[in-house]
């Protein structure tokens, strides 16, 4: 028996129960949420965030994943701070998604429906790997980055801590992307993007700073 608590109960706490579900691994799954008079799925219990104790949580739960889509060092910081106090994070992966037997995907990691991750890649710890996002060969992810839906990165791309890469968006081979930067959707990268800046465009360029 495999209890899964999903902090988080608005949309990517959706995608999250149905990735977990596919699985067949868990029992039991809850939710949890600062927000209990506006989040919630029927069927599943939500908890109070503000009422639920780290001990409540290590006691009735096996693994623990943060669903929090729209902020990456919130996810991040999340996952870190129940980690310190000996809660286990979940690393989900949905049946459809294709993840090569070579690469490394971190804790408390999504993987959602018919991603691909390519060979000899590190994907770091409270990602998002969105719907049917592909990552090259050789890719370096770092902690709390997120791949929307068809993000396409191209091989021995480094992608820094906390950064987004928006719906349909491409990344050519080799390039670097940032801390905190955000690739708008659709847009092309065909050269570096530095920390903390938005770019945008085909090719993309820097549209401002964050």
């Amino acid at each position: 028996m495999t209890n899964l608590l999903i902090v988080g109960a608005h949309g990517h706490g959706k995608v999250v129960l149905e990735c977990a579900l596919s699985t067949g691994k868990y029992t039991k799954i809850s939710f949890m949420s600062n927000e209990v008079e506006t989040g919630g799925i029927d069927g599943y219990e939500l908890l109070d965030q503000n009422r639920t104790s780290f001990e409540y949580i290590r006691e009735n739960f096996d693994e623990v994943i943060v669903a929090v889509g729209l902020n990456n060092s919130a996810r991040l910081n999340l996952s870190n701070k129940l980690e310190a106090e000996g809660i286990k994070l979940a690393t989900i992966i949905h049946k459809t998604a294709i993840v090569s037997q070579f690469s490394e995907i971190g804790d408390g990691t999504v993987v959602s429906a018919n991603a691909i991750i390519n060979p000899f890649t590190k994907i770091g710890k409270a990602c998002i790997i969105g719907t049917a996002a592909v990552v090259g060969h050789d890719c370096r992810i770092s902690d709390g980055v997120h791949l929307s839906p068809n993000a396409t990165v191209a091989g021995s791309v480094h992608i820094g801590k906390h950064s987004w890469m928006c719906m349909g968006c491409n990344v050519i081979h080799e390039m670097k992307i940032g801390e905190n930067s955000v690739v708008a959707a659709g847009a092309t990268v065909i050269n570096d993007v530095p920390d903390n800046v938005l770019v945008a465009g085909v090719p993309a360029t820097v549209k401002k700073s964050i």
